[in-house]
């Protein structure tokens, strides 16, 4: 069985099409406003475009420090800026990644008079497929893809779901052949944790960084990273996108060996590397690798939040991507959730598979041997703070690969981790992206490689 947070290699039924166009001709036919003005929404935007449906304005909670996108204005939310005489005349796109976060914004819409409310993301899926498969072909009828579209194309990187125009183009270009009888394995994404050190302290990461202390930090050396991929990927057919990341994946002292490792490894389609920008390389040949066609670097902005002098190096950092040519993104508009304390909830078996569904980071992350569920049970289990669950995460080291495959077909088809009993999920409040918990200046020099004790025996 395949599992289901792997991607099937299944073009859109026909019946699909048609009822997506039947879906498409009615939103001409009405003013749209998209909720959320993040990397779905703007992709949606586009795709309306293409289809001749003009997007009215954008609500967005940032929208302060986003102006416009494409001339089209980007709004803090109002629900009484549209008389309620006219409300029916619009529908709202709700386009936020997080399901409960989607449904809460619909509950007040709908509290707030708004009943053409759209949140089904089947339909946002077809609707973004659509588009690239009218927009990719080129020339000799060969499929084309624009991986800044796809890296953060939900069809490509979302559990139960799965994009034959990606996966095609990777098959072709990689040779892949699923085993006779068998359906092709693939991860639609996952991360590489390749150190826990960083230059900033930000409260509410993700990667518990306000709760490291320097004595707890190292990094993977890049011959462990190599032989866990090897051992992976000696299970699975292919890998959609692989995110490097840390803590701050710049501070690696093996990050050059680590890009060179990766770029010859077959099977894995787009390579985006998050940083905070603070750290620049030292050497001209990290730069010559990231500017591969598959790579993308992300930027994660967290402005005045962060120091004046670490300000500056974001800037020269960019700066330097540009000059090298290096495909980027700066982020300056991030939503970080409060996934609150380690203590153990006291969740319902409904409850605890709701907070697994509708999390964000459920990212399948490779740390030290192991693919986690998420970097909080990674690094909490790490920290001590979260007990070692065995079950939210599939051992890579010193194991027998006879039977991995099905292991990690196991892993895959999880509904609830233990970790989910320690965390808010996304339904609780949000808090500010990059916030410092204290000043990160004392941790700006790389910390002495310290490896924790092995806690598995």
């Amino acid at each position: 069985m395949l599992p289901d947070q792997a991607a099937r290699i299944d073009p859109i039924r026909p019946e699909q099409s048609d009822q997506t166009l039947q879906r498409i001709e009615e939103l001409r036919r009405r003013r749209v406003i998209i909720y959320g003005a993040g990397k779905i929404g703007q992709r949606v935007h586009q795709a309306l475009r293409h289809f001749g449906v003009r997007t009215a304005f954008f609500w967005d909670v940032n929208a302060r420090l986003i102006g416009e996108l494409d001339g089209t204005a980007v709004e803090e939310p109002d629900l009484t800026r549209i008389d309620p005489a006219r409300r029916d005349d619009y529908v709202i796109l709700v386009t936020i990644f997080s399901e409960s976060v989607a449904q809460a914004v619909s509950d007040r819409l709908l509290e707030g008079g708004y009943l053409n409310i759209v949140r089904d993301r089947d339909l946002v899926n077809e609707l973004l497929y659509l588009h690239c498969s009218r927009a990719a072909t080129g020339a000799g009828g060969c499929r084309e893809v624009d991986i800044n579209i796809c890296n953060f194309c939900p069809k490509i990187t979302t559990r139960n779901s799965s994009c034959d125009i990606f996966s095609g183009h990777l098959m072709e270009s990689m040779s892949v052949k699923p085993a006779q009888g068998e359906e092709l394995f693939v991860i639609p994404s996952m991360g590489i944790l390749t150190t826990t050190r960083c230059t900033l302290t930000c409260a509410g990461c993700n990667h518990l960084r306000d709760h490291f202390q320097p004595h707890h930090n190292f990094d993977i050396s890049c011959a462990e990273i190599a032989a866990d991929l090897d051992t992976l990927l000696g299970q699975v057919d292919m890998i959609n996108k692989l995110v490097i990341v840390g803590g701050e994946a710049f501070l690696h002292p093996e990050l050059e060996q680590i890009l060179r490792h990766v770029l010859t490894l077959p099977r894995i389609g787009i390579i985006h590397m998050i940083t905070n920008g603070t750290v620049m390389p030292k050497n001209d040949a990290i730069f010559s690798l990231l500017t591969n066609k598959r790579v993308i670097v992300e930027i994660s902005g967290y402005g005045e939040r962060i120091p004046v002098q670490l300000r500056e190096r974001v800037a020269m950092f960019i700066d330097a991507l540009a000059r090298h040519r290096i495909n980027h993104r700066h982020t300056q508009t991030m939503q970080w959730f409060d996934f609150g304390g380690f203590e153990e909830r006291d969740y319902p078996q409904e409850q605890l598979r709701a907070v697994h569904a509708s999390c964000c980071f459920v990212s399948n992350d490779l740390f030290n041997g192991r693919l986690y569920a998420c970097s909080r049970s990674a690094l909490g289990t790490q920290l001590g703070k979260i007990p070692d669950y065995p079950g939210d995460y599939v051992e890579l080291r010193n194991t027998e690969n006879s039977g991995l495959r099905e292991r990690l077909t196991a892993f895959f088809n999880k509904r609830q981790l233990g970790v989910c009993r320690h965390c808010n999920g996304t339904s609780a409040t949000t808090i500010t992206a990059g916030h410092q918990a204290v000043r990160p200046s004392s941790q700006l020099q790389p910390a002495p490689l310290e490896r924790p004790t092995d806690t598995r025996r």
